[in-house]
Protein backbone atom coordinates (compact mmCIF):
# COMPACT_ATOMS: atom_id res chain seq x y z
CA UNK A 1 0.00 0.00 0.00
CA UNK A 2 0.90 3.46 -0.45
CA UNK A 3 3.01 4.62 2.47
CA UNK A 4 3.59 1.30 3.83
CA UNK A 5 6.51 0.16 5.62
CA UNK A 6 8.08 -1.81 2.45
CA UNK A 7 7.94 1.10 0.62
CA UNK A 8 10.77 2.56 2.36
CA UNK A 9 12.43 -0.80 2.04
CA UNK A 10 12.28 -1.49 -1.93
CA UNK A 11 13.54 3.01 -2.54
CA UNK A 12 16.72 1.65 0.08
CA UNK A 13 17.25 -1.66 -2.61
CA UNK A 14 17.10 1.21 -5.73
CA UNK A 15 13.79 0.36 -7.01
CA UNK A 16 11.57 4.06 -7.86
CA UNK A 17 8.00 4.51 -7.44
CA UNK A 18 6.37 5.40 -10.50
CA UNK A 19 3.05 6.27 -10.02
CA UNK A 20 0.06 4.70 -8.07
CA UNK A 21 -3.18 2.72 -8.08
CA UNK A 22 -5.87 4.47 -6.42
CA UNK A 23 -8.32 2.00 -4.87
CA UNK A 24 -6.57 -1.29 -5.38
CA UNK A 25 -5.57 -2.97 -2.07
CA UNK A 26 -7.37 -4.05 0.55
CA UNK A 27 -5.96 -2.39 4.20
CA UNK A 28 -4.90 -4.30 6.61
CA UNK A 29 -8.42 -5.25 8.12
CA UNK A 30 -9.79 -5.71 4.65
CA UNK A 31 -12.50 -2.72 5.51
CA UNK A 32 -11.74 -0.63 2.43
CA UNK A 33 -9.60 -0.84 -0.54
CA UNK A 34 -6.76 2.00 -0.92
CA UNK A 35 -3.71 2.98 -3.04
CA UNK A 36 -0.74 1.30 -4.11
CA UNK A 37 2.50 2.21 -5.42
CA UNK A 38 4.07 0.95 -8.52
CA UNK A 39 8.01 0.68 -8.10
CA UNK A 40 10.47 -0.31 -11.03
CA UNK A 41 13.42 -1.03 -10.69
CA UNK A 42 16.40 -1.17 -13.79
CA UNK A 43 18.33 -4.36 -13.79
CA UNK A 44 22.01 -4.93 -14.53
CA UNK A 45 23.18 -4.95 -17.97
CA UNK A 46 23.40 -3.18 -21.59
CA UNK A 47 20.20 -1.72 -23.11
CA UNK A 48 20.13 -2.33 -26.70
Amino acid sequence: MTGGNAEPLYISMGYVAIGSLSGYALNFDSSKLEATTIMDKALGGKVS
